[in-house]
């Protein structure tokens, strides 16, 4: 979620831009209190924020709520560390690929996936990635060609 401004810049594109509802995770206490107050500096309702402090990959976002979205926009920190362990192969998220995750040196695909999960069908995400998710091999080259070969993304520059 970072500072909510990309999160923010969808009210440009709403014709309603007051009955957006928002809901962001951010893992540091610091940013996180820096998006609840970009929120009320838009002034965005309390009533139409959902926002976590929480790690994005390791406690995903409550099922008790709202969890598909008609639009998801990310700007996750490039490369970071995660823990990439097996049982994530058995989370809702990164199951449907072929038992491949991100590498635990570079979360990229894991924050895609993370996304792309929480999307509707008729939905749209925009995520800023680094331009090496283009073209590494291994796990997050047999993710890349899965996500292809289903339609479920396509390349924009």
């Amino acid at each position: 979620m970072g500072s909510a401004s990309l999160m923010l810049s969808c009210r440009n594109y709403s014709a309603e831009p007051d009955f957006i509802k928002y809901y962001g995770q951010e893992l540091m206490q610091s940013t996180y209190n820096l998006a609840r107050m970009n929120m009320f500096l838009h002034d965005v309702l309390p009533e139409n924020q959902r926002l976590r402090n929480g790690d994005t990959l390791d406690s995903d976002w409550p099922t008790d709520e709202e969890t598909e979205f008609d639009v998801v926009t990310m700007n996750p920190p490039y490369s970071a560390h995660w823990s990439a362990a097996d049982g994530f192969k058995q989370d809702e998220r990164f199951m449907d690929y072929g038992g491949n995750l991100a590498p635990k040196s570079k979360a990229d695909y894991a924050f895609l996936l993370h996304g792309f999960y929480h999307l509707k069908q008729t939905g749209t995400m925009a995520i800023v990635l680094p331009h090496g998710v283009l073209f590494r091999g291994a796990s997050e080259g047999k993710i890349r060609k899965i996500l292809l070969e289903n339609g479920s993304i396509y390349l924009r520059f």
